[in-house]
């Protein structure tokens, strides 16, 4: 299936990006909108709507962003660790077309999971954080897919740091938001 989504065209991929993370924080986003549209008096369908196509355009970009800042700080890591002026041993389309091969069925699972509590609201307390488990688990298979693709030729092990350097990050900020959350 990886080997099938790597084949889709890169801009149709990041729509579909940007659809799959909408979908993934529906839940989140009906209440946001519906009680903006209670609270300023709008019609709430045009909110709905309004701000649905809003936020699958800007995760449309934002994942834009994420996959070329990670891909360079991922090689800046890896020429640093390796101790060579060799380069990353994955090319920026091989990187792209990866990371959002592994990304649209994360999301995807992650709004399928969350979807029971938009009509439940009770139960967002334990799928939320089965979706953010989610996408820890879908970020190290990625990592080790392209360890296990990419790490013939050069030092494993400064491949796997250099892969997994942006989801250890992400999960130490997510930690320190949860405990924050927790503490307030």
């Amino acid at each position: 299936m990886i080997g099938l989504l790597r084949k889709v065209n890169r801009h149709v991929m990041y729509l579909l990006i940007g659809v799959a993370a909408t979908f993934s924080v529906i839940k989140d986003l009906l209440k946001v909108s519906v009680a903006t549209a209670y609270v300023s008096g709008m019609a709430t369908s045009t909110l709905v709507v309004a701000s649905t196509i809003l936020s699958v355009l800007i995760f449309s970009l934002f994942a834009r962003l994420l996959v070329s800042v990670s891909f360079r700080i991922c090689g800046a890591i890896f020429t640093r660790s390796n101790g060579m002026f060799s380069p990353f041993p994955i090319g920026f389309t091989d990187y792209e077309s990866t990371a959002l091969a592994f990304a649209l069925p994360c999301f995807l699972l992650g709004g399928v999971l969350v979807l029971p509590a938009l009509f439940l609201p009770t139960l967002s307390e334990v799928l939320d954080p089965l979706r953010t488990l989610t996408n820890w688990s879908f970020l190290a298979l990625g990592a080790a897919y392209g360890v296990k693709r990419y790490g013939h030729d050069y030092d494993r092990k400064s491949l796997a740091i250099s892969l997994s350097v942006i989801p250890l990050v992400l999960v130490g900020l997510s930690l320190f938001l949860l405990i924050s959350e927790v503490v307030r």
